[in-house]
């Protein structure tokens, strides 16, 4: 059943004065300390002995255990703001004790062993540590401006390519030209924190993806990486093969108006290529080593595909078949180009220590959060998908909480506040309190709000 269907907007129509009581409501929990108070209140409650849950699907989380067992819930719900989502899911309160301790201590002598490219698991985790570190950059740009203005307010994206062909391996362009760029940029431009994730190119050579807390001229950022590049010879091959003393090796990258930096970044040091496994035979399915295949977008569209001489077969267009060298598809928008490349040795992403323990704003689901959700139900902006773990709410999370609900639009900015000072300034973190950003009992809202916002807000 469609959500946007006649007879769907009737039934929640129907629902939606049940699910109101919270006693009643189902598909988002209380805080613990709530449901452990609930409970309580039924135990010691006489005439409520008999009383029994009402039944809940597979996809919701029990409100409370059976009274007859526990006094404590198993479960709690957790919301996750992201930039551009909320997320709510389960947590287990009283997990069981892992019983693989000594199997895990074994898969730990093993962490050396890499895929070869970003995993899903590591873009996750990726996007989470990105998005918190820009965010609380923009956060404290945008609430401290002036003379107060942190020195750490610009994140800068750029692309860093090698100057001729690449002869030494990848760990050692990591080891001994990587490493050195990063600390040159410490030493000469005060960058603290940054981020670098690493991909073949179509001609093997390895070209990085990084970012960094300061804003540099892009000729002070290619003599930087050409004298890194040079501790291995690179500039130098380059100079007797053209004569040209400066490479274009670098490149900053400029984030679209209509894309966030988060996704756009993500878009580049996230991809992740398609496997392909061969088989000696169907019976036994042997595998031979595997294949890693990249796609290039032919902006061109069928124009282009014929101005370059690439042969393609009308029946041979989807992504899905066997691939092959310079093989064409056709996805109903735009027109792909397939090559091969080769898996990264050694790590293919890394960050500095600073960004490593720091996260997106994540809370207890409350009262405050259910209600939130509550008016995204019928927020025809909001797309809602339900997953079988979680459920998500992809909206302009600064948007919606502004809206809607101010004191959790504090806790959402105060986090990144306090997120840009376990960066920057830990040790004033453990002696300072970090105020509310926004008062709540401000009258003008439009005033406190940025022009950007307001336009979106309020000019409809």
């Amino acid at each position: 059943m469609q959500r946007n269907h006649p007879t769907t907007r009737l039934v929640q129509a129907n629902l939606s004065a049940d699910l109101a009581a919270p006693s009643l409501w189902k598909t988002n929990l209380p805080s613990a300390a709530d449901q452990v108070q609930f409970t309580k209140t039924l135990q010691d409650n006489p005439w409520t002995q008999q009383i029994t849950p009402p039944l809940i699907g597979l996809d919701t989380v029990p409100l409370y255990n059976d009274l007859g067992y526990s006094d404590r819930p198993d479960w709690k719900q957790r919301v996750r703001f992201y930039s551009d989502k909320i997320v709510i899911y389960p947590v287990a309160l009283n997990p069981r004790p892992r019983l693989d301790q000594p199997k895990k201590c074994i898969n730990n002598l093993t962490r050396g062993n890499f895929k070869g490219f970003i995993s899903r698991g590591s873009a996750v985790t990726i996007r989470k540590r990105l998005e918190a570190w820009i965010k609380s950059v923009s956060v404290n740009k945008r609430l401290y401006q002036g003379a107060g203005k942190p020195k750490h307010s610009h994140i800068v994206f750029a692309t860093l390519t090698l100057p001729s062909k690449q002869v030494h391996g990848d760990n050692e362009l990591k080891r001994s030209v990587l490493m050195p760029f990063f600390q040159q940029l410490r030493r000469l431009h005060g960058v603290e924190a940054y981020f670098w994730s690493s991909e073949p190119m179509e001609n093997d050579n390895l070209h990085f993806h990084v970012l960094f807390d300061r804003y540099i001229k892009g000729s002070a950022l290619d003599d930087l990486w050409n004298v890194a590049c040079n501790h291995l010879g690179y500039l130098d091959r380059y100079v007797q093969a053209t004569g040209d003393l400066r490479p274009p090796s670098t490149k900053i990258n400029v984030c679209p108006e209509n894309m966030s930096l988060v996704k756009y970044v993500l878009k580049y040091v996230s991809k992740q290529p398609r496997i392909q496994y061969s088989h000696s035979s169907i019976e036994d399915q042997q595998e031979h080593p595997a294949t890693y295949w990249e796609h290039e977008e032919i902006k061109g569209g069928l124009k282009e595909v014929e101005q370059r001489g690439l042969k393609y077969n009308l029946a041979d267009l989807e992504p899905d078949g066997i691939l092959y060298p310079d093989k064409v598809t056709f996805d109903g928008k735009s027109w792909w180009r397939w090559y091969k490349r080769r898996p990264v040795e050694g790590r293919s992403w890394g960050m500095s220590k600073e960004l490593t323990k720091i996260d997106i704003y994540s809370t207890d689901v409350s009262y405050r959060v259910r209600d939130v959700r509550s008016i995204m139900e019928w927020d025809p902006t909001v797309k809602f998908i339900q997953k079988d773990h979680c459920e998500v709410w992809y909206c302009n999370t600064f948007d919606v909480l502004l809206r809607n609900d101010l004191r959790l639009l504090n806790d959402y900015q105060n986090h990144y506040l306090r997120t840009y000072k376990q960066i920057y300034f830990p040790d004033q973190l453990k002696k300072e309190e970090v105020v509310f950003v926004i008062e709540l009992d401000q009258v003008e809202l439009p005033d406190k709000v940025p022009k950007w916002h307001q336009q979106r807000l309020f000019s409809a």
